[in-house]
């Protein structure tokens, strides 16, 4: 089966540590095992109202076919590029990683394909644990 259209922008890999939705015992949230995803990789900064009415400024803009959870990290480049980084003791690269801000979702014209858009914006904050 061909691929559909709307996916064949999608030409980056990327490593993708998902909020697992819990925190430690300090409060940090908390991340499950890195999977590597298909994506299209864009750096472009765009400005956005939180849901608090703050202005956030976001520096990277990735496609793919996977919803990922709002507060997942996400570094550009794929699992083979991770072994060689200098990773700290969640496995995360300890430069030019990322945070999931804000997504948006749309389907293709007959509604059978989805496509997810996510604005991210570079971490900076306490490198999260794995959660198993």
């Amino acid at each position: 089966m061909p691929v559909p259209l709307e996916y064949m922008d999608m030409t980056s890999l990327a490593m993708l540590w998902e909020n697992s939705g819990a925190s430690d015992r300090e409060g940090n949230p908390t991340v499950i095992a890195p999977v590597e995803i298909t994506c299209r990789w864009e750096e472009d900064q765009r400005e956005s109202y939180d849901k608090n009415g703050n202005l956030v400024t976001t520096d990277v803009t990735i496609c793919t076919t996977r919803n990922i959870l709002i507060g997942s990290i996400i570094w550009e480049g794929g699992l083979t590029d991770l072994a060689a980084q200098d990773v700290g003791s969640a496995m995360l690269p300890v430069s030019d990683i990322y945070q999931v801000l804000f997504r948006s979702r749309a389907k293709s014209i007959g509604g059978e394909v989805v496509r997810y858009e996510f604005s991210i914006k570079r971490y900076m904050d306490i490198v999260p644990d794995i959660v198993t």
